[in-house]
């Protein structure tokens, strides 16, 4: 079962977005995932979904605000980093981040970027689900999201256009 469920999401195309938040002692974190989704529009909310091993989840049990930074098409790198590519300590930098002091870390030119503040958190299987309420979001002009299919990055195209700017 498990590895028919794995081909089957291979098939779910889905923007890639890095979670972020500011520990409790002030580190910064950032995990990629694409396990994240709107909840409500009464009250604004969006749900992520974290395996319980990452860093991230830990840190987002014990702090209130979390970001859900979602990627534009040309950010694979930090994708690639925040899934791993780089050790922890090191995703978060002033080049791509603003690093506000005592504040949650926000991605740079993100495609979109979803402040929430943490209201609910359960435990299923291997995974933390985390439930947070909109404080805030913000969203560049051009819309060229990064996704993720079958292991693979690309963005999005409209069949009504050759460039996807429709």
């Amino acid at each position: 079962m498990e590895q028919a469920l794995a081909r089957a999401m291979r098939r779910y195309a889905s923007s890639v977005s890095v979670v972020s938040c500011r520990g409790a002692q002030g580190e910064c974190y950032a995990v990629t995932a694409t396990a994240v989704s709107s909840v409500s529009f009464e009250p604004p909310s969006m749900l992520v979904c974290l395996n319980r091993k990452t860093g991230l989840a830990s840190a987002l049990e014990q702090v209130e605000e979390f970001a859900i930074n979602i990627l534009a098409s040309d950010q694979v790198t930090i994708s690639n980093d925040c899934a791993g590519g780089r050790e922890a300590t090191d995703r978060v930098n002033p080049e791509n981040w603003q690093m506000d002091e005592g504040k949650t870390p926000v991605l740079k030119d993100a495609q979109a970027v979803i402040l929430c503040r943490r209201t609910e958190n359960l435990t299923y299987g291997s995974h933390e689900i985390f439930i947070g309420d909109v404080i805030g979001a913000d969203v560049r002009e051009d819309i060229k999201p990064l996704i993720y299919l079958n292991g693979e990055y690309g963005t999005f195209v409209s069949f009504g256009s050759d460039d996807g700017t429709d």
